[in-house]
């Protein structure tokens, strides 16, 4: 997109270009975005070391990959991650409940989270 100024003089030269996405595809992600990954699972092993993996199923495509972590369903409120693959370990991981969930992303943006788990790290 770019933007001229128009008076009686006449119309200016045309701004810089920028992209623009409208919408969000109906919930389903950015326009061109990978679709969902599938068959998030999650466990927790000796010394409180997550590991989650996923399959990237459709989103194949994909660029990568963030990871977002919550205090309750749908929130990111403990942060989003990227992850360059269909895995992830951490640890070790405070104790408490916690709600994952990853999207795919490619350059035209991020897509609909896949499935999501409830995680207790006791």
């Amino acid at each position: 997109m770019r933007l001229r100024a128009v008076s009686a003089a006449g119309a200016s030269s045309p701004s810089n270009e920028v992209a623009l996405v409208i919408g969000n595809a109906g919930g389903k992600g950015a326009p061109g975005a990978p679709p969902p990954p599938s068959g998030l699972r999650a466990s927790v092993g000796p010394g409180r070391v997550v590991t989650l993996t996923w399959e990237a199923g459709e989103a194949a495509e994909a660029a990568g990959y963030t990871l977002e972590a919550g205090s309750r369903s749908g929130l990111a409120d403990f942060g989003a991650y990227p992850v360059p693959t269909t895995n992830f370990t951490a640890g070790p991981v405070p104790p408490g409940v916690y709600f994952l969930r990853v999207r795919a992303w490619n350059e035209s943006g991020a897509g609909a989270a896949g499935n999501e788990v409830r995680l207790v790290v006791p």
